[in-house]
């Protein structure tokens, strides 16, 4: 899913109960990484890995100059979700900043490694980063029309909502639907989870099976 994402400034979401409304960036309940995994900045060494599950898993295909862009003007916005075991990258985000926003560039998970929660876990991480490093304030992303109903369900549940829809927004003459919502000034990744025992591995991806 190619995306572009702002920030707005609002009151945090609380797990603990209170639904934030549409619109307002939403906390996971499982929010930890599982147990095996490593979220890390991603690096130019990783480029092939990442054009693999590109063109595997997304229509947009990107040069290599296009990767090392990217890379190398904020690696903490571009990241990885790897196995710790193996070092294999199952995911990856890639981000920028312009003049007054955030922009996600491009979001993929390996297709053995979808609905396990890989693909919230990336966007919330870099949310974090847009927020706390960049001061970024509103949210919103343009995605294809296509997009499979798990990935759409997980924007949803981020509080994500439809701003509008652009006809053959793509070179392909695909329209793309704009998405949009806010996110706590406070935002921190690993609240609240974090104050919690992490759950062993099966039961946390049973819980994420709504997300990328």
């Amino acid at each position: 899913v190619t995306a572009v994402l702002l920030a707005t400034v609002s009151m945090a979401a609380d797990a603990g109960g209170f639904r934030a409304p549409a619109g307002m960036f939403r906390y996971f309940r499982t929010n930890i990484i599982p147990p095996g995994l490593h979220i890390r900045p991603a690096e130019l060494l990783d480029i092939p890995h990442l054009r693999e599950i590109n063109e595997r898993e997304l229509k947009e295909q990107y040069r290599q100059c296009w990767w090392e862009q990217y890379i190398l003007s904020d690696s903490e916005l571009s990241q990885v979700i790897e196995d710790t075991r193996t070092k294999k990258i199952l995911g990856y985000i890639l981000a920028a900043i312009r003049l007054d926003c955030g922009e996600i560039i491009s979001l993929a998970v390996d297709w053995r490694w979808q609905r396990r929660g890989l693909g919230g876990l990336l966007v919330q991480r870099c949310i974090e980063e847009m927020r706390h490093s960049h001061n970024r304030s509103k949210v919103m992303l343009y995605a294809r029309t296509w997009t499979r109903p798990w990935v759409n369900r997980m924007y949803r549940k981020m509080g994500f909502v439809r701003a509008s829809l652009l006809e053959k927004y793509y070179a392909d003459g695909e329209d793309a639907e704009i998405l949009e919502c806010s996110i706590p000034d406070h935002y921190t990744f690993e609240s609240p989870a974090a104050s919690r025992p992490p759950p062993d591995a099966a039961a946390l991806l049973d819980q994420n099976e709504f997300l990328h």
